[in-house]
């Protein structure tokens, strides 16, 4: 880190996103990482500035690009440009094709929600195998940058969410990384054309233009529309509204880290725990803020189901009414769970 902290980043964009990994420690000397590498344009520069890192910092580099089973000639040519995009760099890529659309209609779900499932099915199996194969921390690297960050941000409190949703994405989570979090869309596709222009003769067509996704202009997809429509809006307002998203969203970040701190500390003490159950005292509970009583349901969900997925602020606030009323009481919630009055505790249990 300090040599390349000594001027060798090559534009301001670049010394941006270094010292952003540096703050973050999102890559560290001796670990590995695969990059999720669709060919667009954000996917792109991250693959460039991680191949150029590796120069100060050692770590090893893989690339791998979904294929969705969707847009037919579109997608074999975003796979032929991201697979001679990693050859050109010497960058080691890897494939896979999976069947969105079959899936998604056996699973009841929309193609955004069905493609990001296999997505990352797909991505965290070969994450797991490569850090099991080398015996070395594995990190997967996705390209989300300010924007989608916003849009994420946006796409939780229009649909109703607590602290963590407004949270948005984190730069560091559990395996994965999100260098580009600290960029504008419009910082990196102008470092891209800067970089083009510098290897334009080298090589033509296949510069660092990236190729797109058309389903990106898709309306139908609520971020898509977020993105397309709602964003300029916002920023018709106030033209930094992304940058201020992404700042308010940063400290929401630390307010969960905070919350979950002191969730973690009351369950730690009082809560009881047994196989697929854990009962909190409704004394202890009734004595704490309402605030703090949410995020303790929160986090004996996540212990209890392993994740929080789909858990929204209505379903905490369902918990916390009966807590007042009285033995019997129950929610049923998401992930085959439910929360109900037992005596003198709140039973969290699984289905």
């Amino acid at each position: 880190y300090e040599e390349a902290s000594r001027g060798t980043m090559q534009s301001g964009t670049d010394t941006k996103l270094f010292f952003y990994i540096k703050k973050n420690q999102l890559i560290l000397p001796g670990e590995q990482v695969l990059l999720a590498f669709s060919g667009g344009s954000d996917s792109l520069y991250l693959l460039y500035f991680l191949k150029e890192l590796r120069k100060h910092i050692p770590f090893s580099l893989e690339a791998m690009h979904i294929h969705h089973g969707i847009r037919e000639e579109e997608a074999e040519r975003d796979l032929f440009f991201a697979k001679r995009k990693a050859e050109e760099w010497e960058i080691p890529f890897s494939f896979v094709r999976v069947d969105v659309p079959g899936f998604s209609e056996r699973e009841g779900l929309g193609l955004e929600e069905g493609g990001r499932i296999l997505r990352y099915r797909a991505l965290e199996r070969k994450r797991a195998e490569w850090e099991s194969r080398e015996g070395r921390k594995t990190k997967l690297a996705l390209a989300q940058h300010m924007d989608d960050q916003a849009e994420t941000v946006m796409h939780h409190l229009v649909r109703g969410t607590g602290i963590a949703g407004l949270s948005g994405m984190q730069s560091i989570e559990e395996n994965k990384i999100r260098p580009l979090l600290c960029l504008r869309k419009a910082e990196i596709l102008e470092r891209l054309c800067l970089r083009k222009a510098e290897i334009l003769e080298r090589l033509h067509v296949l510069s660092l233009a990236g190729v797109e996704d058309s389903s990106n202009s898709d309306l139908s997809f609520t971020r898509n529309y977020i993105r397309k429509e709602l964003i300029p809006v916002l920023e018709r307002i106030n033209r930094h509204a992304v940058r201020h998203i992404f700042e308010e969203a940063c400290f929401f970040s630390e307010l969960e880290a905070y919350f979950r701190k002191k969730a973690f500390l009351f369950i730690e003490e009082f809560a009881e725990k047994k196989e697929g159950e854990i009962a909190l005292p409704l004394k202890a509970l009734k004595m704490e803020d309402a605030v703090l009583r949410r995020e303790i349901y929160l986090e004996t969900l996540r212990l209890l189901r392993g994740n929080t997925k789909d858990i929204s602020r209505a379903h905490l606030s369902s918990v916390d009414k009966i807590i007042f009323a009285g033995n019997g009481k129950m929610v049923e919630l998401p992930g085959k769970a439910l929360g109900k009055i037992n005596g003198k505790t709140l039973v969290f249990a699984l289905l």
